[in-house]
């Protein structure tokens, strides 16, 4: 099973954007931009990014997380 790594700003943003770009295939310029859009889609609606896997990030936070200062930890 795929642990999330999507926060839902990053979700909504995701489909909200791929929706656009997608849309795109069918009105407007008819280009690989659609493909793009279809892909934000799906790791939007699933909540996973295959990317952030790979480099080891992501935007959701691990609950219970504190936000700890970018400089030194605190």
């Amino acid at each position: 099973m795929l642990k999330l790594n999507v926060a839902n700003w990053d979700r909504w943003a995701r489909i909200i954007g791929g929706l656009f770009l997608a849309s795109l295939a069918f009105w407007g310029p008819h280009s690989l931009w659609g493909l793009l859009g279809l892909v934000l889609v799906v790791t939007g609606v699933a909540g996973f990014c295959p990317i952030y896997r790979l480099l080891r990030t992501g935007t959701l936070r691990e609950k219970g997380a504190t936000k700890q200062c970018c400089c030194c930890g605190d």
